[in-house]
Order: C-alpha cells, then structure tokens, then sequence
C-alpha cells in the first residue's frame, strides 16, 4: 500500500502535467503566428537560433540542476542558501565566459552553424539570451527539488505565455521578422532570470558566496552527467536527419507526428519523473520502509503507464484521421513502436535514480546514454532504407532496450533497489499483446468488419486492459485521486 508521501508524487505529477499541458498549447498557439508571418527562410533561420539557444544552454548550466536535486536536501537555512549561491555564480561565470567565447571566436563556427545567419544582429541577440536564461532554471530547479510542482508549473506557463504575447507584438504587430523572434526570446530570459533571482533572494534560498567544498561536490557530481543530459536532444535530431536524408521529408514529417501523439504517454511520464526524483532521494534516506515504498509505486505507475499507452495504441488509427490530413494516415501504425518505446523509457528512468542518488557511480550515468545513442545512429543507418520510417522506430527501440538494460545492470551494482523490475516487465509483454490485437483489429476494418464493430471489439481491449493494469490498484488510485482533490479544496478554503 502507499504512504502519504507517495501523495506527493501524485499531487505534484498532476501539476507539472497541467503545467505541461498548458506549456504545450501556448508553443502549439505560436506555429500559425510564425508561419503566417514570416517566409520559409526567415521560419528557418529563427529556428536555427532557437535550437542553438536549447541546446548550448544545457551546456550553460553544467548539469549543475541536477546537483540542485541530489544535494538540496542535504543542507538546511544558510547551508542551503550558500549552496544555490554556490551554484549560481557558478552558472553566471560559466554563461560570461561562454557568451564571450561565442562572440570572440565567431568566425570559427558561424559559416557552420548559421550559414546565411548574420551575425549582428541575429546570432549576437541569440548569444546574449542564452546567457540570460541560467539563473531562472536555477530558480526553476529548487522549486522542483523542494517538491512545490504547483509553483515551477505556474512558472512553465507563466514564461511560455509572456514569451508568446512578446513574439506576437514584436513579430505581428512590429512586425520585425527574425528579430522580433529573437529579441522575444531574449527579454523573456532576461526578465525571467532577474524573476528567479529576485525571488529566490526573497524567500531566503539565496546567498551569494561561494564555497569551494561545496562547489567541487557538485561539479564533481553534474559534469559527468553533461553528456547524459546532452544524448537525449541529439538523439531526437539524428533520427530526423538521417530519415530526410535517406528517405524524404515526407516520411520525416510523418515520423513527427506518429512521435508527437506518442508523446502523449511521455507527457504524463515526464510530469511523475519531475515528481519523482525528489520523492525517491527522499524514500532512500527512510530504509528498507522507504525501498518497499519505492518498489510498490514504480509498479503501481508502470501499470498506469501501460494501460494509457493501450488505449493511445487501440485508437491510434482515429486519432490521426481526426487530428491530420489523410496523407499522415500511415503514422497510426508507426505510433504503438513509439508507445512501447515510452514504457521501455520508463525501465530507465526509474533504474537511473539510484545511479544519480549515488555519488561514486553518477560520473558513469553517461555510459547509459551514450550507449543507446550509438545504437541508435547505427541502426537507423541500417535499417531506413529497408524498412523506411519503420526502421527508425525499430532502432529506436532497440536503443531504448539497450539502454534500460544497461541501467538495470548499473543500478544493480550502485545500490540494489529493488524497482520491481519482473513486474514492470510482465506488464510490458501485457502492453504488447494488447496492442497487437488492437493494431489487427484496426487493420481489419471495412474487410471483415465494419468500423462500428471495430470499435466494440477494441474497448472490449481496453476493458481487459483496465482489469490487468488498474484493478489490482483501484483502492490506491482512489487514495491518490482523493488526496488530490482534498488537497485543492484545503487550498481553496
């Protein structure tokens, strides 16, 4: 049974999935703003910055929020406000230096990574707010380590929203093109960032001063995750290179959208593991009551996860009719891979814990990722051309295999938490057939049947579904529902 500080997982997984939610349909509101305001070129060359933006402020930060999560329970009062001091002017050193390299050292890269780009005032801008960006992160990060999902939520969107209602003034109403794109983006980090300073500063989380001891810990602890945190974005990027490049854009545009109603089940995933890895630091320091804990509700939420990527997969094929154009209409059976690809994620994230939790083997984290990245590259290459996109889904799935195990195998050997891994496995294979039989009976329609007894049969699906994933739990996801609800009536009282 769970105990009432697994609510929390729950009661913050509900936020950051509102947070997230939201998040998604402001970015979702921006596309027609841009494409209906600027010309393919201009599109691309803001996209260029924006990506450049993503990604190098990842290594902005060091993987510095990542020590935020593994440390900020170990200190209290002026310990803890020294810490996050610590690391902010560790991450503000690093974006100066950073920044300034970029600009000085420009005619090295610029040809290559902004091809067409110039560099004032376009590239310069970009530069300057992704020195901006590092403090608010910061800020964005203690909240998620101090388990307030309805504050960073808040945040989310708050930021996502200002930064749209700044791109549709300087882009629409200005209409400043590239610029305007850029120069939103700029004054969102930069406002946000004096936002998280300020507030952290205001609510005592923040002291500057800086402390060795504590600064080598932590970059001890967050550099060797660097290239962990950098594989996931490159990976996502190769598979859309390699597809355009070995097969056409059209086959790249239906890849995106088979993985954009996939991530439907990421969604809900990404919400619990922001959720969770405080709540698991915080089970670990409680014993062999805190493991059993742990191992019941990775489970429980495997079982979740497994009967919302069935239902996705049992009406995938609608999904796709209703959201998009008749020539997408081969993504619905490229969607249950990338379900399946979710689930074996989830193997890995758990399992990735307790290599983050333990100080001597969290250097090694990048093994992991580094792993499923080369397999993936390898087989892709291998199998676009025989299989097409199907190919990629597959080697993405391999990759993500390869990568849960050697997890497993780490985790294992770090701090041998029992994760309930048999159990997950099990519900895996379950997924599996369900999906197989939904996927054949969606294929049957118009030839053996009629689509009104299709969908009969494939709710009869979800219905053996439900009693293999969320029977066994009904009481506990009562519990959790309720816990929720009372804890937003306390808040409304």
């Amino acid at each position: 049974m769970i105990n009432s500080s697994s609510q929390k997982i729950f009661n913050n997984s509900l936020l950051y999935t509102i947070g997230t939610v939201a998040s998604k349909a402001v970015a979702f509101f921006l596309i027609p703003i841009y494409t209906y305001n600027l010309t393919a070129e201009e599109y691309g060359m803001a996209n260029v910055i924006t990506t450049f933006v993503s990604t190098f402020g990842i290594v902005m930060m060091l993987s510095l929020r990542a020590a935020i999560m593994r440390f900020f329970n170990d200190y209290e009062g002026m310990e803890r406000r020294k810490f996050i001091g610590t690391i902010t002017l560790t991450v503000l050193t690093n974006s100066f230096t950073l920044c300034a390299a970029l600009c000085l050292l420009r005619g090295l890269y610029t040809d290559v990574l902004f091809k067409g780009i110039p560099f004032f005032p376009y590239v310069f801008l970009g530069i300057i707010s992704l020195g901006t960006e590092g403090v608010y992160l910061i800020y964005q990060s203690v909240l998620q380590a101090e388990q307030s999902g309805g504050r960073y939520s808040l945040n989310s969107f708050v930021y996502l929203t200002f930064n749209a209602i700044t791109t549709i003034l300087f882009v629409v109403v200005f209409k400043m093109h590239v610029l305007g794109v850029v120069l939103a983006n700029l004054i969102t980090n930069a406002g946000f960032a004096a936002y998280g300073l300020f507030e952290m500063i205001r609510r005592k989380y923040l002291k500057f001063s800086f402390d060795k001891v504590m600064f080598v810990k932590s970059i001890k602890y967050s550099l060797p995750i660097l290239p962990h945190n950098l594989a996931n974005d490159v990976n996502i990027y190769a598979n859309k290179v390699i597809i355009s490049n070995l097969l056409s854009n059209a086959m790249t545009g239906i890849y995106s959208l088979a993985s954009q109603f996939a991530s439907m089940v990421n969604l809900v995933q990404t919400s619990i593991n922001l959720a969770f890895r405080p709540w698991f630091v915080e089970q670990m320091g409680k014993g062999n009551e805190g493991r059993a804990q742990i191992k019941y509700m990775t489970e429980m939420i495997m079982a979740l996860f497994c009967f919302i990527a069935v239902c996705v997969c049992v009406f995938s094929r609608e999904i796709v009719l209703i959201m998009a154009d008749k020539q997408y209409l081969e993504a619905w059976k490229i969607i249950p891979l990338f379900v399946f690809v979710q689930l074996v994620t989830f193997i890995y994230y758990t399992h990735v814990q307790t290599l983050m939790y333990n100080l001597r083997i969290s250097k090694f984290t990048f093994v992991c990722s580094i792993s499923g990245l080369i397999t993936n590259i390898i087989l892709s290459v291998l199998l676009a051309k025989p299989l097409g996109v199907y190919g990629i889904a597959l080697a993405q799935l391999a990759a993500k295999t390869v990568l849960s195990a050697i997890a497993v195998v780490m985790s294992n050997y770090a701090e041998k938490v029992d994760f309930g891994l048999k159990r997950m496995i099990v519900y895996l294979l379950a997924a599996v057939a369900f999906a197989g039989v939904s996927v054949a009976l969606s294929m049957c329609i118009g030839v053996y049947f009629n689509a009104f007894v299709s969908i009969l049969l494939r709710l009869l699906v979800i219905a053996g579904a439900f009693a293999v994933y969320i029977w066994r739990y009904l009481e506990d996801f009562k519990t959790l529902i309720f816990g929720i609800l009372r804890r937003k009536g306390h808040k409304n009282g």
